[in-house]
């Protein structure tokens, strides 16, 4: 009984030893590979600055990683998108949407030949039998088109199709005109499908930010319906229907967008990277001047990461830039 007790006792503090030596090991791990703290820290020695002039931040502590934010907006989208940290993570945004073109009718026969259509629930599969077994919202009447009478095109203006921007949506033009009768000749140019996206900017006050959605280029795709020997011709400049004699046969033919989402927006991006790892850790950076007077909040976003994790700061400030 004794023997058995201390066989007992043995293996009791073999296993405390075991699991001691176990937590003991993963406390060192956890420690040898915890994320530092981030004690990176900016200033401005003034917050109003002359248009033109140098800005120098200071810089304090350490980061591994530093990306500076102007508080920019949009500016040339999509060539140059906006450097607002406050829509970094921004992919939907609240706003309005337009569509506008410009439209010139030729070879004036038949009436009403040109349609365009919206459609939630069209599948992309441009095809006969998928296209008219979707659901198109008819739009035609809150646009302008050319009437015949004149060789100049006519803009329909900014249109607001702000209903449609809740979904993945395809717009179309549908050419549907009757054999008997002379079928005109539709043009189609200057195509725009615009965003204008509302938010708050970096002075409080709302802002629009305004993408481009969609033009002629690369979105448009030409759909044969009836007639095979007539159709749409799709360029990067214009969709043409050339229409065709009283004795050609009854034509229907579309040209169907991609699937558009009107107010899916790009996120805003740093201005430039700052610090990287590899690089040592300086006293301060100077980036190019503002190039339009304003409130702004530049903010800069420090982290410290490794395989076990990150930390991270954001540190923001106010600027105005005046004459």
């Amino acid at each position: 009984m004794v023997k058995t007790y201390k066989m007992f006792i043995m293996k009791f503090k073999s296993a405390l030893f075991i699991i001691f030596f176990f937590v003991s090991f993963l406390l060192l791990s956890c420690n040898k590979y915890k994320v530092d703290d981030v004690t990176f820290d900016v200033s401005l020695d003034s917050k109003s600055v002359k248009f033109g002039d140098t800005i120098t931040y200071k810089f304090n502590g350490y980061a591994d990683n530093i990306s500076y934010y102007s508080g920019e907006k949009v500016s040339r989208y999509p060539t140059l998108l906006g450097n607002r940290y406050e829509f970094y993570n921004r992919t939907l945004a609240k706003g309005n949407a337009t569509l506008e073109f410009q439209s010139l009718l030729q070879n004036k026969g038949q009436l009403n030949t040109l349609t365009i259509l919206v459609s939630r629930n069209f599948n992309g599969k441009y095809d006969s039998s998928n296209i008219l077994s979707a659901t198109w919202i008819d739009i035609t009447n809150r646009l302008i088109l050319s009437d015949g009478n004149s060789t100049s095109f006519t803009s329909t203006g900014k249109i607001d199709i702000s209903d449609f921007k809740d979904s993945a949506v395809y717009f179309a033009f549908r050419y549907k005109a009757d054999t008997g009768t002379i079928q005109p000749k539709w043009t189609i140019n200057n195509l725009n499908v615009s965003f204008y996206a509302r938010g708050l900017d970096s002075a409080n006050s709302i802002t629009n930010d305004t993408f481009t959605v969609a033009t002629l280029n690369p979105v448009w795709r030409a759909v044969n319906i009836l007639n095979k020997s007539q159709n749409w011709s799709v360029s990067t400049s214009q969709l043409l229907f050339n229409g065709a004699a009283a004795s050609s046969q009854t034509n229907e033919d579309w040209v169907i967008s991609k699937d558009l989402y009107l107010n899916r927006v790009p996120t805003d991006k740093p201005t430039s990277i700052v610090k990287t790892y590899s690089d040592a850790m300086m006293t301060s950076f100077s980036p190019p001047p503002y190039t339009n007077l304003g409130k702004y909040k530049p903010t800069f976003v420090s982290t410290n990461a490794n395989y076990v994790g990150q930390n991270r700061k954001v540190s923001e400030l106010q600027i105005e830039i005046s004459p």
